[in-house]
């Protein structure tokens, strides 16, 4: 009970852990199995522990499946809302694929019809007329509207559903909503759900600031607040990998634009996420940074830069790691030693959450083939 307890606080405060997200799903498919399986029992059926099982597995799958095929009705729904108060949103995120830009494409992250979509209005304006404050309450309010209005559409369908079915089929509407709503509030290293973000005053900036250069890697605005807050943050280590993600667009966007970097973004880069890499516990996200950093060096011909970064790439070579992630190092040093083919064959990523757009793994792959050449 008092584990319940201090979840049940940490969710307020924060978001819904991983291990209490499962317990959540479990507990809904326990609740649709049990009523499966007595209406089995009324309807004199004779049930066990296998058939149990498999029921559970099936009615949350289909729980689950039901969220994501009324995803785009909830994007309706949430575009609306704003609609009416003369703005749109940025991206819309359905089914397995994520809207942007008039281009749709395949997204690898589950949990993205769950994600925070900043509207449109807050990343053209100037970030000096901008209150987070007040954008952060504006978009919860929002939000927790859409919900409702959806929690109203559930209802109906289960209603339907109760009114023409003998067998509990109504309960899978409600049961989806519940794991949709459960997994909005989730809060992980590599993911936090809407409801989560919100919450999270204090980092709600560098979420503002992500979707700014996912619109437009050159906004130098949002490239300069960016970097006011890391210096400001240089010893916090909370949202590394939204703060690694987003280095990785801007290291990006200088190489497309053939542009350097400052000794400012230089030193933080390198000081606080590739020369510490050990203290961050982000190795994957953090090596495939400073390859994009090498890619960079490579691209717009700062000959120190490079020194500099494959030096920390031989530094962590050294290091007591496992095989598969040091297999990944002695790749990337094989590919920027002047080996064109491994070069080909190396993976650059565009970091979490802008992986998972066409544009910008497109642009990721420019820098590739610009430093090929």
């Amino acid at each position: 009970m008092n584990e319940l307890h201090i979840e049940v606080i940490r969710m307020k405060q924060n978001g819904i852990s991983l291990k209490f997200n499962y317990l959540i799903q479990v507990g809904v498919a326990v609740t649709l199995a049990s009523s499966f399986n007595v209406w089995l029992v009324i309807s004199g059926s004779d049930i066990g522990f296998v058939k149990y099982i498999i029921t559970a597995v099936l009615s949350f799958l289909v729980s689950e499946i039901f969220v994501r095929v009324l995803s785009p009705v909830k994007y309706i729904v949430n575009s609306l809302i704003w609609k009416s108060k003369e703005s749109k949103q940025s991206v819309y995120a359905f089914w397995i694929f994520v809207y942007l830009k008039g281009r749709i494409n395949h997204s690898t992250q589950l949990y993205m019809i769950n994600e925070l979509f900043i509207p449109d209005k807050y990343l053209r304006c100037p970030m000096k007329n901008l209150s987070y404050e007040e954008i952060r309450l504006e978009l919860r309010r929002v939000e927790i509207l859409t919900e409702i209005v959806m929690f109203i559409l559930y209802s109906c369908i289960s209603f339907a559903i109760y009114r023409t079915s003998n067998m509990p089929f109504y309960l899978i509407p409600l049961a989806g909503m519940a794991i949709d709503i459960a997994n909005s509030n989730i809060e992980m290293e590599i993911f936090r759900g809407k409801f989560t973000k919100l919450r999270d005053s204090k980092y709600f900036e560098y979420y503002v600031i992500r979707e700014r250069l996912l619109a437009d890697y050159n906004d130098e605005e949002a490239i300069k607040r960016f970097l006011e807050l890391e210096a400001e943050n240089f010893e916090d280590r909370e949202r590394i990998h939204e703060r690694i993600s987003i280095w990785s667009r801007i290291v990006v966007g200088k190489a497309l634009n053939r542009e350097t970097l400052t000794e400012e973004m230089k030193f933080l880069l390198e000081r606080k996420y590739l020369e510490v890499v050990w203290e961050l516990f982000v190795t994957h996200e953090t090596l495939n940074l400073l390859n994009l950093y090498i890619a960079y060096a490579v691209v717009v011909g700062e000959t120190n830069t490079e020194k500099v970064a494959l030096n920390i790439l031989n530094r962590w070579k050294s290091q007591d790691i496992g095989a598969k992630l040091k297999a990944k190092f002695e790749a990337s040093e094989q590919a920027f030693g002047g080996d064109k083919t491994k070069l080909e064959d190396l993976r650059l990523r565009a970091g979490e959450f802008y992986e998972e757009f066409a544009d910008c793994r497109n642009d990721v792959d420019e820098v590739k083939m610009a430093c090929i050449k």
